[in-house]
């Protein structure tokens, strides 16, 4: 965004700074109630890179207009089981769109989560 100083004369640069970043920058940022809040989005930020990372580059092909024998599988992570004893589990899908992190392969993702059981656990369970 271009910003001409002829059309701010009755304001100095930092008030007009201070203006156009409380009405533009809201937008771009994430804001939260308690410093506990923020600690654990970061977190999620933190856990949820670190999974990108297992992923070897796997970008997921979500075209389903192939023949059915040639759709790839796609593994993705899920916690569930009991509420005493809750376990990291795979899923594999083949079509459906997911805004989730994908595998290329089970063992692929079986290596993230022997690696990585916390960040998994802190992705997986973060509430947005």
């Amino acid at each position: 965004m271009s910003v001409r100083l002829t059309a701010i004369l009755n304001e100095t640069l930092e008030e007009f700074y201070m203006d156009w970043a409380d009405n533009n920058l809201t937008d771009l940022m994430v804001w939260f109630d308690t410093r506990e809040e923020a600690e654990k989005y970061l977190a999620y930020l933190k856990a949820k890179a670190i999974i990108k990372e297992d992923t070897k580059g796997f970008k997921p092909n979500w075209d389903t207009n192939k023949e059915v024998k040639n759709i790839e599988p796609k593994y993705i992570g899920s916690y569930g089981g009991l509420p005493e004893k809750p376990t990291l589990n795979w899923n594999v899908i083949y079509t459906y769109t997911y805004s989730t992190i994908c595998f290329r392969t089970l063992e692929d993702i079986m290596d993230s989560f022997k690696k990585h059981p916390n960040e998994w656990r802190t992705y997986l369970t973060y509430e947005q």
